[in-house]
């Protein structure tokens, strides 16, 4: 199908500004997909190779070995991904983390890349758990879900309360050596399947307290990508992987559409994603201009960050029912192909960045009102 350009598109450009390994990767991952699905977590080589592309050093500052991509580079790696296997691709779309990570004091930030500029970061953020202070550390002993990734992480992060600033203080995220958690296998599901997203154990764990930071909470990076808007930018990152699904969906569809009924709507959704699908690129250029120029981001364009990533993972879905329903019923291997993209796209549009919500909070800045508390 014509969609698989822009695929292609996305493999040239990275390929041409980085390593030439992508077109290759793909490929792996196309064929290895029911490995993936079955192991509930990525294989290890697998992990492994995503160090190898660039993935974890596209926004380490340059300072620091990192490349400094700009955002809408990022996304297009993660739609790549998202496109041949969704599991690799929401993983991948945890790289962007290290924005969030910027909050962390300089010689923290500076230490967690002491080794280069590739680690992999997982983050078991809710249900954030009180933690006591013991000297100039933080006692931690709880349970985290959903830490996407863990098992091929260097790093983890957990959100916090610290118990002697007060039921007020805002959550913090606290981040640790992989090895110093448990990491619970518990994560048998249906979509998003292969992204180990376990549960996080620690007990009676000692970490310093300056190895924690206020989620979104400012930066003390100069570099631009630092400066990016991150609650928007997380909401991309994970929207960007719903519509990859959704492309590699329609691109697998196979055969032509068994009746005129399915063709219209086909067409009718893959008019209605590419259009989101445009905005959040629109946007986010659009965005990154204001950041570089060294101006402050209007609060009306961060909301239309976050409806653009709502949009998507709404076009997203309906994208991939469509696929299923133009594809050959006799063709097995494409039918599972895209019902498995489609539960993958289904999970994305879960996420609490991607809620319902999103609409009357955006909509209130688009009137004039104030943007709700957290939602930029």
């Amino acid at each position: 199908m014509m969609l698989a350009a822009i695929i292609d598109a996305h493999v040239k450009v990275w390929q041409e500004t980085g390593t030439g390994a992508l077109e290759a990767f793909l490929a792996t991952l196309r064929m290895r997909r029911d490995e993936i699905e079955a192991l509930c977590r990525l294989p290890d080589d697998i992990a492994a190779s995503m160090k190898d592309l660039g993935l974890y050093r596209a926004l380490a500052p340059r300072a620091l070995g990192g490349d400094e991509r700009s955002p809408a580079d990022f996304l297009r790696l993660v739609e790549s991904l998202s496109a041949a296997d969704g599991s690799v691709g929401w993983v991948a779309s945890f790289a962007g983390a290290v924005v969030y990570l910027a909050g962390l004091p300089p010689h923290r930030f500076e230490q967690f890349y002491a080794d280069g500029p590739d680690v992999a970061f997982a983050a078991g953020l809710f249900p954030v758990q009180p933690v006591r202070r013991q000297g100039d550390k933080l006692i931690l002993s709880g349970r985290w879900k959903f830490a996407s990734g863990c098992s091929g992480a260097d790093w983890l992060g957990a959100g916090i309360v610290i118990d002697d600033e007060g039921q007020s203080a805002k959550p913090r995220v606290i981040i640790f050596p992989r090895a110093q958690a448990q990491l619970i296998a518990d994560w048998k599901v249906l979509g998003l399947a292969g992204t180990g997203s376990y549960d996080l154990v620690l007990t009676d764990v000692a970490i310093e307290a300056d190895w924690s930071f206020v989620r979104g909470g400012g930066t003390t990076r100069t570099e631009p990508i630092y400066h990016f808007p991150v609650i928007p930018f997380s909401a991309l990152n994970h929207a960007i992987v719903g519509v990859g699904c959704a492309l590699g969906a329609l691109n697998e569809a196979g055969a032509a559409p068994a009746s005129e009924r399915s063709a219209a709507s086909l067409a009718a959704a893959t008019a209605r994603l590419l259009a989101a699908r445009a905005l959040i690129y629109r946007q986010t250029e659009h965005v990154w201009a204001h950041v570089q120029s060294g101006q402050p981001v209007p609060a009306r364009d961060q909301g239309l960050l976050r409806m653009a990533a709502k949009s998507a993972a709404e076009a997203a879905i309906a994208a991939c029912h469509a696929a299923l329903a133009a594809t050959d019923p006799d063709d097995a291997a494409a039918r599972k192909n895209v019902s498995r993209h489609l539960r993958d796209a289904l999970v994305v549009g879960q996420h609490a960045f991607l809620s319902p919500a999103v609409y009357e909070q955006a909509g209130q800045l688009l009137l004039g009102g104030p943007a709700p508390p957290g939602f930029i």
